[in-house]
């Protein structure tokens, strides 16, 4: 039987009570909502994700690491670059020739060609390179597209390790200016919110309450973002950051990337989006295989010449993954 302390229980519920309550107060007030047209294009939709999983260790972890694009065009897949499963060992230590800093700054600099400034903790190293291998991914498709192509990645302009290089990120963003590239960042989560209240849930009562019966963006110029609903026939909020050529309008932008939005399978939200992160998910079953590929390659370059050398050789490598809090649990689970 769980029990709860009472008084923390109170305090969660009170403070669930003040949201609803700012929410109900602030939905009130007038937000500009702006409604676009969905149409049909000829132009490029390129879609970006990646995917991470930590296998660890005693003082380390193995980060599994995929990212890939897909582009689109008239509503058929024309061109897709998934990665292999990437594995990094990631040593918890500062040590500057084998510690975790020093593969985020081999990859940090790959990318933009800088060192990296700020302080990265342990547990984010893995998340880090997931994030620049995607854009890198950007940054060539930056290359490859035309005029009027648009870029469409998981994820907002300010998170991740770009966020900390200015001068890439001002550098990519005017080269796909230039070229008459939209970058856009489409985010399904959101830390964003006024007096407490999430962004998408404040948005969403209130287009309730101005009867708005259309798709809609609502500018949050404070953030210098969106939030937009691409189909009334889904209640789906997204906060979407843009960079866009001067000789298209936002609405422009806004319009190409919502002619994705209808798939039967997730109606009001991209499925070039949805397929990406199908595609570069490595799931706990692709994360055991890589681990039992690793313990393999381990065994076969030990090169043992006999059963107890094998055995010595399976034990060493067992030892450095042992983790007796898990064990703990497995224990606690069988009772």
């Amino acid at each position: 039987m769980i029990t709860l302390d009472e008084m923390s229980l109170g305090n969660s519920i009170l403070t669930i009570k003040n949201m609803t309550d700012s929410k109900r107060t602030n939905s009130k007030k007038d937000y500009n909502f702006k409604h676009f047209k969905i149409q049909n294009h000829m132009s490029k939709i390129a879609a970006v994700d990646g995917s991470n999983h930590a296998i660890p260790g005693v003082n380390f972890v193995i980060a599994a690491l995929r990212s890939g694009y897909l582009i689109y065009q008239d509503g058929e897949l024309i061109e897709e670059h998934i990665s292999k499963i990437k594995l990094e060992t990631l040593i918890n230590s500062n040590d500057t020739q084998a510690g975790f800093l020093k593969v985020y700054k081999d990859y940090f600099y790959s990318l933009t060609g800088e060192i990296p400034e700020e302080y990265l903790e342990f547990d984010k190293a893995a998340e880090r390179l997931r994030s620049i291998m995607e854009w890198k991914n950007i940054s060539d498709l930056v290359e490859s597209l035309d005029r009027g192509d648009i870029v469409v990645f998981d994820g907002s302009f300010i998170s991740g390790a770009i966020s900390t290089n200015r001068l890439f990120f001002e550098t990519l963003v005017s080269k796909a200016k230039d070229k008459g590239i939209s970058l856009v960042g489409l985010s399904k989560d959101t830390s964003l919110s006024v007096d407490n209240v999430p962004i998408p849930s404040l948005l969403r009562e209130a287009a309730k309450n101005q009867s708005i019966s259309k798709n809609w963006y609502v500018e949050i110029p404070e953030e210098d973002t969106y939030f937009v609903n691409f189909t009334k026939e889904s209640d789906l909020i997204f906060r979407v950051d843009i960079v866009h050529p001067d000789e298209e309008e936002l609405e422009t932008v806004l319009s190409k990337v919502g002619a994705y939005a209808f798939s039967d399978l997730m109606i009001g939200y991209l499925y070039p989006m949805q397929r990406i992160h199908d595609e570069v998910r490595i799931s706990e079953m692709d994360k055991q295989i890589c681990f039992e590929i690793l313990k393999h390659q381990w065994i076969a370059n030990s090169n043992p010449k006999n059963t107890e050398e094998l055995m010595d050789v399976i034990s060493e490598f067992d030892e450095l993954f042992f983790n007796y809090h898990k064990q703990l649990d497995i224990i606690s689970s069988g009772r």
